[in-house]
């Protein structure tokens, strides 16, 4: 059964990476941290950097073909995106994140979603600009250096979160360069291809330090979600161009509220709810040491 979950979940991840030009992490990431609750943050971080990659392929090459896509505004972004990403997973694998409170990736993901959530709720009761479903690519802003901010604001939560980034990058593009909501969308999806790539590839390496986590196992389950994520992000990718702004940012909200609070009430898998097996050798030990002490007490009482 859970091999149907596994195909199931990145389905909707594809979709909504195809739809919301956002990697399907927050999608990912929550359902896994449900399906795989002993699995501690940086396991499921690291599934979803390998995944994210390969589900913005055919949703970016849709957007593409449509002309949504703007090149030079992602060629001044790629730079800081994967600098920002290979430090957002450097930080998630300080002592703080990884031996200390490891539920604080998931706390900080919370605030992340419900932010956003809140962004666009406020959007979506604002007046709609009549040009918003097109925005034909500007010289100007394809040789703004303003577009190297955007991308080093993708890369880090993307990479300190697992995530793919564009529940950044979207809105970034949109307040710092004035890219409509289809073109920031477009472009997201595009750069999660090659951030999460490069992103991915540094996460799972460092998984070797990481407790309770393996490349093995991420390698497993990323396996099981891409063929669904792939074909997901292509239907994504049609729904986006067909559906109103209005629906798409509805749906949007929805499950952004919906991951911010599964995230923001997740605990600390990490340790506490680790089968017995994986439980630190220290833990192991003392538990041991507890019941030799048990069984010489009994010994000494009498009659025994």
């Amino acid at each position: 059964m859970e091999y149907l979950y596994l195909v199931f979940i990145g389905l909707v991840a594809g979709v909504s990476s195809g739809l919301l030009g956002v990697g399907g992490s927050i999608v990912i990431i929550p359902c896994l941290a449900l399906l795989f609750p002993q699995q501690p943050y940086h396991q499921h971080a690291a599934v979803a950097m390998i995944v994210n990659s390969f589900a913005s392929l055919l949703a970016a090459w849709r957007h593409y073909r449509v002309g949504y896509v703007q090149i030079s505004v992602i060629v001044r972004m790629l730079p800081t995106a994967i600098f920002g990403i290979c430090l957002g997973v450097w930080l998630s694998n300080l002592r703080l994140f990884t031996t200390g409170h490891p539920e604080y990736l998931s706390r900080i993901l919370a605030v992340f979603l419900i932010y956003v959530a809140i962004m666009n709720i406020r959007r979506l009761f604002s007046p709609l600009k009549p040009d918003d479903s097109a925005f034909p690519e500007s010289a100007s802003v394809g040789s703004s250096w303003l577009a190297l901010v955007p991308g080093l604001m993708m890369g880090i939560p993307a990479g300190l979160l697992g995530v793919g980034g564009g529940f950044i990058a979207v809105p970034a593009q949109q307040l710092v360069l004035g890219i409509r909501l289809r073109n920031a969308i477009a472009n997201s999806s595009t750069l999660i291809i090659f951030s999460a790539a490069v992103g991915a590839v540094y996460k799972n390496w460092t998984l070797l330090s990481v407790e309770g986590a393996t490349v093995q196992q991420s390698l497993w389950i990323a396996g099981l979600l891409i063929p669904g994520a792939i074909v997901g992000s292509y239907l994504g990718a049609l729904l986006m161009h067909i559906s109103p702004i209005r629906v798409i940012r509805t749906v949007f909200i929805c499950y952004l509220l919906w991951a911010g609070y599964s995230q923001g009430t997740a605990g600390p898998a990490s340790v506490d709810r680790l089968p017995q097996d994986d439980k630190p050798v220290s833990a192991r030990a003392g538990a041991a040491e507890s019941s030799d002490l048990e069984l010489l007490a009994d010994s000494r009482l009498p009659g025994r």
